[in-house]
C-alpha cells in the first residue's frame, strides 16, 4: 500500500491527476487510446521480481524470463492470452487507474469506522496528493513511463520513515484491502468494458505488492489475497 509522505517538487505535477475519469474508455472490447508504453522507474524491477516469485512457486517456467510476449509492455489483444500488470497501461491508459485510486481515497478519507486508519492519511498529506502519488506509482509499474521518481527506494522510505509505518500492520493492511476491494468492485464494470482480464491482473498486482509488505512488516497472517 502506498501512503504519501510529505510533499515534494512533484506537487507541480498534480494537475495531471485532474483527468476526467474514464474519458479514454472505448465501447465494447476496444482498447483505450494511449501513448506507446515505456519502462518506468519501477516497471523492470517489479516485473523481474514478480516473475522470480512465480518461478520459485512453480507457477511459471524459468524460460518465461526470455519470452518476449511475457516481457513485452504491449498487451496481447487475444482475450485467451495472459495479461501481466506491466502491460496494463498499454491496454487501458491512465484514466481508469486514476478513477479506482480516487474511489479508494474517497473511502479512506470518509472512514468514520476506523479513524485510527483514516487519520494517518489525513496527517500525512491531502487527499489530492495521495491520489496523485498512488496513481503515478501504479502507472509507473503498469508501463506508462517514468512517473514515480525515486522508484522503490522512495516508496520504502515513505513506509518506513514516516507515520505511514503505524498502519503497516495486520489491522492496517486489512483495512486498506477492505477499501480497495470496494473501490475495485465499483470500477469493475468499466474495466470489463475495456478487457475482462484487467480486474484479475490488478488483483494479481496488488496481491504481489501486499505480500512483499507483509514479509517486510511482519503481517503475514493478514488477509491480503485479492483472489484471481
Amino acid at each position: 500500500m502506498v501512503v504519501a509522505a510529505e510533499c515534494t517538487d512533484q506537487d507541480r505535477l498534480l494537475a495531471t491527476a485532474g483527468a476526467k475519469p474514464h474519458s479514454c474508455l472505448m465501447s465494447g472490447n476496444q482498447a483505450a487510446k494511449v501513448k506507446p508504453p515505456k519502462l518506468g522507474m519501477m516497471t523492470e524491477l517489479a516485473r523481474n521480481d514478480f516473475l522470480d516469485i512465480q518461478i520459485k512457486k512453480g507457477l511459471m517456467e524459468p524460460s518465461c524470463k526470455e519470452d518476449e510476449s511475457i516481457l513485452s509492455l504491449h498487451a496481447s489483444r487475444n482475450p485467451e492470452d495472459r495479461l501481466y500488470f506491466w502491460q496494463l497501461y498499454d491496454l487501458m491508459g491512465r484514466d481508469p487507474v486514476f478513477s479506482f485510486v480516487t474511489n479508494f481515497y474517497e473511502r479512506v478519507f470518509d472512514d468514520s469506522e476506523a479513524p485510527w486508519f483514516r487519520d494517518i492519511f489525513t496527517a500525512l498529506a491531502s487527499k489530492k496528493y495521495h491520489i496523485f502519488m498512488q496513481t503515478t506509482m501504479y502507472l509507473d509499474c503498469f508501463g506508462s513511463g517514468p512517473l514515480y521518481s525515486g522508484g522503490e527506494q522512495r516508496m520504502n522510505v515513505h513506509h518506513e520513515m514516516t507515520r505511514a509505518k503505524e498502519i503497516m500492520t495486520k489491522a492496517g493492511a486489512e483495512r486498506w484491502m477492505h477499501h480497495m476491494r470496494l473501490a475495485l468492485k465499483d470500477e469493475t464494470p468499466r474495466l470489463n468494458e475495456i478487457d475482462p482480464r484487467i480486474r484479475g491482473t490488478i488483483n494479481e498486482f496488488l496481491t504481489y505488492f501486499m505480500s512483499k509488505y507483509a514479509g517486510t512488516f511482519k503481517f503475514e497472517d493478514a488477509d491480503i489475497n485479492f483472489g484471481s
